[in-house]
């Protein structure tokens, strides 16, 4: 079992759209239809353990990335702070699903969802295959961070407001200022804003920095419109719980 720990992975690399990734996007499709149909029927107190616990896994997750990069060797400080868009809300996520905040969870909504979506279609985790433990963490981690966002606008009935939509618009180029010094200040190029990613991406389509920065500002207000409108879709009746009084805030 070793070999799927290592840091040097001998087996067959991820292959793009291959068999291994199909099955995992078909899977996240079959997922994302169950939380959206179903989940507003699951009574209260067992959505509230659905939510804790996925919040539990999110941080441990986190947690033991962190030190498998550690242990490898591989954790270097332009590369490892939890600054990148996915990281930052996987943590405003946990948060989210485990207080029911509303603005955590339209945030989570908003940036965690497409965030998530991004990297479960072009993950970063080349040299790696299938199954080991880098790419069963990076699909595992995405996956749970779309999902999020599913169950709290869909099961949990935390939709969002234009207002709170605005706030995340602004609370996300506040983060991208403190992160653009920050990247000045260590060589680093997290949220990407410095340079296009060296992996395969969508921004790959974008035109040469800093040119794509504007496009990319232009994608952000499309996705967060797109992902407000589809927030307020009608949805399956959901089964009250006492934390309705919270959540309407």
């Amino acid at each position: 079992m070793s070999e799927y720990w290592a840091r040097e992975w001998a087996g067959e690399p991820f292959r793009l759209f291959g068999t291994s990734h199909l099955v995992l996007l078909l899977t996240v499709a079959v997922l994302t239809a169950t939380v959206t149909l179903l989940g507003p029927r699951v009574p209260a107190p067992t959505r509230l353990l659905i939510r804790r616990a996925a919040a539990v896994v999110l941080v441990l997750n986190t947690a033991v990335w962190h030190l498998w990069n550690v242990a490898v060797g591989l954790w270097t400080l332009d590369t490892m702070l939890p600054l990148h868009l996915c990281s930052v809300m996987s943590l405003v996520a946990a948060v989210a699903l485990w207080t029911g905040h509303p603005w955590l969870a339209t945030a989570t909504w908003l940036l965690g969802s497409p965030g998530a979506l991004q990297a479960l279609l072009t993950p970063e985790v080349a040299p790696y295959g299938f199954p080991h433990y880098r790419v069963l963490q990076s699909w595992s981690q995405h996956s749970l961070l779309w999902l999020a966002g599913f169950w709290l606008v869909f099961a949990e009935g935390i939709r969002p407001t234009f207002r709170r939509t605005v706030q995340v618009w602004l609370a996300l180029h506040a983060l991208a200022a403190g992160v653009f010094v920050v990247n000045l200040a260590v060589g680093s190029n997290y949220l990407f804003l410095n340079r296009k990613p060296e992996f395969a991406s969508v921004l790959d389509l974008l035109p040469p920095w800093p040119t794509y920065l504007l496009v990319l500002e232009g994608l952000v207000v499309f996705l967060l419109l797109a992902f407000w409108l589809i927030g307020r879709a009608p949805a399956g009746r959901r089964q009250p719980s006492v934390e309705d009084a919270l959540v309407s805030r």
